[in-house]
């Protein structure tokens, strides 16, 4: 039950400051950069893992 409780506890904190990070760059008119460093950084990720 912990584990459950600390894996969403961990994906809302990542998609709320994810959605911060969106709202900056939206107000700063870089969103399109924020995007793709965004997606290479997931991508990076995804690869680590397999």
């Amino acid at each position: 039950m912990l584990a459950a409780m600390l894996i969403s506890h961990h994906n809302l904190a990542f998609f709320l400051d994810t959605m911060r990070k969106v709202r900056d760059a939206i107000k700063l008119g870089n969103f399109s950069r924020f995007k793709k460093d965004f997606l290479d950084k997931m991508q990076e990720n995804a690869l680590a893992d397999v």
